[in-house]
């Protein structure tokens, strides 16, 4: 059997994935024993236009009896945040009867339910961030700018943005509104290439996500 797949409700969680797992040695930055992995052949989506609904009422179609006896474990990632959603508890537990229906053991597998936006993930107050996202200055670094008063908010595409990042605070107050401010701004990768750019070198070390902290609680009881 292989050892794990994921199952994605967009592109960008796939490109964090992917970026975070393609990398050699990624059982390191895990703090977890080796794992067999290819970020091409084990991520899936769910179904077109459906997103995160579509995770949520559908994974046992997609993680069927079949793949179940084809990998060992699985991770499903997807966000609460969406018209007609019951909250994450029950995203969580529909997710896990499902796929226990579908012949998955509930210690196999790991639903992690975005509680707020997926895009925390690629904020971190270090250079990385600053080099995928392009922002030179001399004076002050990228987090200290956006906790200043020049960080203006201001519409992007016809969205409101607001990219501040108070002080007090580990991440920026909306991360996918701060995230686009910044591509506003300067020459950075749109999209998806950019969440791949920074998740190559992200680290377990000062992550505060409960998301992020349940998958490396997750592979280290897989994979000790």
């Amino acid at each position: 059997m292989k050892d794990l797949v994921f199952l994605v409700a967009d592109v960008a969680m796939r490109e964090l994935v992917s970026g975070f797992f393609a990398r050699d040695h990624a059982h390191t930055r895990l703090e977890c024993g080796p794992f067999q992995f290819n970020p091409r052949a084990d991520i899936l989506l769910g179904p077109p236009g459906t997103y995160d609904s579509g995770i949520y009422g559908l994974s046992h179609t997609i993680l069927t009896a079949e793949r179940a006896a084809e990998y060992c474990h699985a991770v499903i990632m997807v966000d609460q945040r969406w018209g007609g959603s019951p909250g994450q508890a029950a995203i969580r537990a529909r997710i896990t009867r499902d796929l226990t229906g579908a012949s998955w053991t509930d210690d196999r597998i790991c639903p992690i339910v975005f509680a707020d936006d997926v895009e925390r993930w690629i904020w971190a107050n270090n250079t990385h961030v600053e080099t995928a996202m392009q922002f030179r200055s001399s004076r002050q670094s990228l987090r200290a700018f956006l906790a200043s008063d020049a960080a203006e908010p201001m519409r992007v595409r016809g969205e409101a943005c607001d990219p501040a990042w108070p002080a007090d605070a580990d991440k920026p107050r909306h991360p996918k509104q701060a995230r686009m401010w910044v591509q506003h701004h300067t020459n950075c990768r749109k999209g998806s290439e950019l969440f791949a750019e920074i998740s190559c070198r992200m680290t377990v070390q000062g992550c505060t996500d409960p998301e992020f902290a349940q998958l490396v609680t997750c592979m280290q009881r897989w994979f000790p």
